[in-house]
């Protein structure tokens, strides 16, 4: 299959499963808040976060071994995938007990970090050693999959485990009903179905490469990937900086408010991160593309690709900033009540850093996909600025300090020296195109923002259901989507190379053309209905 088609097959899985799961969310948070409270599900909340903190002894060696596998799969050198997943598999498992060594030690002082929680202790215990355990599974049984992920079939595993997912968020509702809110029945089924999970994983991965066999692991295996060796070092560094910046937030927010204002703040980050998600996991299906891509060194190719996705991201994730800024608040006022709408502020925050979470992709993956892994000192300059701003701020300020943290650290070494990395060192060309491109995009969408504040003034302001929210949402949307499209396509090149993609593979298959045009017929149908071409 042609890379194309490997990432659109990713992405429609991953779609198909993004509009279950959000669904499947929204009602289980509901139900999760209502029976057990806010401050369960705070909790729920911070020890993942903690969790994902002890995570940083992963960082690197995941995303430095799909580099390195991406040329021998393309040139399906069995052999060399071998070794180097059993180097991957090597590192995984030590570092699977490093981070059992330290969750036990942590375990000693859970009682004096939620000594205020109002939580009994019993229920953080167990709820810590859950998720603990369910990590550690990624480490000593799940190491594989990275296989399917830089083979470009990571719709397999979205497939398996998401399904297992849907199944385990059903029960763990039903349960819940049936025990009158036992957290312990909702704790066992987490521990039950990652197991099961696991298992089929490993099952597809064995029927799929059944050449797939382990090498010993010994030092003439490590001194033969020596270069993996440095990657893998190199990249600790740079994905150190994204786990403080992510994972550190509900953390100072519980320590700076308290486990009631985690749950306030999650409630509207679930929602948002379900969309950056999407998106991500849309975009992301391309991912081993542009590692196969760049291994074929073709740079005509490279640079055009790379100006499309950029372009892309910034359309997607400019609409997306826009419409969830007007409709988020609407629809939290209908889902849990208006208790849990948030300060303004802290909603700018949010959408501010979900936008760079969304465009900074782009550099992103082609900085890994080029191998460049040299400026060890920015990722630790930048986790630095976070922590410090957080703390100066976070304790003045509470969540806005928190927030306005992650914003300033994250402009500076992600919107400026990124990609002057990236296109110094791997398009060997000028940064000052990407600059001026980043500048153009951040008008278009002020301008979109002061466009669709005018036509929020003109409908439904604060809808009183969910069929009326649809139908402001639809209009925001598309109203936004089409201006910020039209506004790239006029002045983006590579906004103009992604349209004449689209509509050559559209020409290529009637049925899909057909759907197309049926949308934009519909979308045009309901202008007209809110008379939106008067305004």
């Amino acid at each position: 299959m042609s890379r194309t088609k490997n990432t659109i097959k990713n992405a429609r899985i991953n779609l198909l499963f993004y509009i279950i799961l959000f669904f499947i969310s929204l009602f289980s948070r509901k139900i999760f808040i209502t029976i057990l409270g806010n401050e369960i599900a705070g909790l729920n909340s911070t020890i993942q976060n903690i969790l994902g903190i002890l995570n940083l002894a992963e960082l690197g060696v995941w995303s430095a071994t799909a580099y390195s596998l991406y040329k021998y799969i393309h040139d399906e050198n069995h052999e060399k995938i071998k070794e180097i997943i059993s180097v991957f598999a090597h590192f995984y498992k030590i570092i699977g007990f490093i981070i059992l060594g330290s969750s036990l030690i942590l375990t000693f002082f859970l009682p004096v970090i939620f000594k205020n929680s109002g939580v009994s202790i019993y229920f953080i215990m167990a709820a810590f050693f859950t998720f603990l355990y369910s990590n550690l599974l990624g480490f000593f049984f799940n190491f594989k999959q990275i296989l399917i992920i830089a083979d470009q079939k990571n719709y397999i595993i979205v497939t398996i485990s998401n399904t297992i997912l849907v199944i385990k968020v059903l029960l763990q509702i039903l349960f819940l009903y049936i025990f009158k809110g036992n957290f312990y029945i909702w704790l066992a089924l987490e521990i039950i179905f990652a197991t099961v999970n696991t298992f089929f994983l490993n099952f597809y991965v064995a029927k799929a490469y059944p050449w797939l066999k382990l090498n010993k692991f010994d030092k003439n295996l490590l001194q033969s990937h020596k270069i993996l060796l440095r990657d893998i070092k190199r990249m600790i560094s740079h994905k150190f900086a994204g786990v403080v910046i992510l994972e550190t937030d509900n953390l100072f927010i519980y320590i700076f408010t308290g486990l009631v204002q985690v749950t306030y703040y999650t409630n509207y980050s679930l929602l948002i991160s379900r969309v950056v998600s999407l998106l991500n996991s849309l975009l992301n299906s391309g991912i081993a593309s542009v590692g196969n891509l760049v291994a074929s060194d073709d740079k005509v190719k490279i640079n055009k690709v790379f100006w499309e996705l950029l372009a892309l991201r910034y359309v997607l994730g400019g609409v997306m900033v826009v419409s969830i800024y007007y409709l988020i608040n609407s629809f939290i006022l209908i889902w849990l009540g208006k208790e849990y709408i948030i300060n303004n502020a802290i909603l700018l925050l949010i959408l501010f850093n979900s936008y760079i979470s969304i465009t900074r992709f782009s550099v992103d993956t082609f900085i890994d996909s080029f191998g460049l892994y040299g400026h060890v000192w920015a990722p630790w300059t930048e986790a630095g600025l976070n922590l410090c701003i957080t703390l100066i701020f976070g304790y003045k300020y509470g969540i806005v300090g928190i927030l306005a943290g992650t914003s300033i650290s994250t402009v500076l070494i992600v919107c400026i020296w990124k990609p002057y990395y990236l296109f110094s060192q791997g398009f060997k060309i000028s940064v000052f195109s990407y600059w001026s491109n980043l500048i153009k995009h951040i008008f278009i969408l002020g301008f979109t923002f002061f466009m669709v504040y005018f036509i929020n003034s003109r409908i439904i302001p604060v809808p009183s259901d969910y069929l009326h929210w649809i139908f402001k949402a639809i209009v925001v949307f598309v109203f936004s989507f089409l201006l910020y499209g039209l506004l790239t396509y006029t002045t983006s090149w590579g906004m103009r190379l992604f349209t004449k993609r689209v509509i050559n593979m559209l020409q290529k298959n009637n049925a899909q053309l057909a759907i197309f045009l049926s949308v934009l017929y519909t979308f045009s149908v309901l202008f007209y209905r809110y008379n939106l071409m008067l305004i």
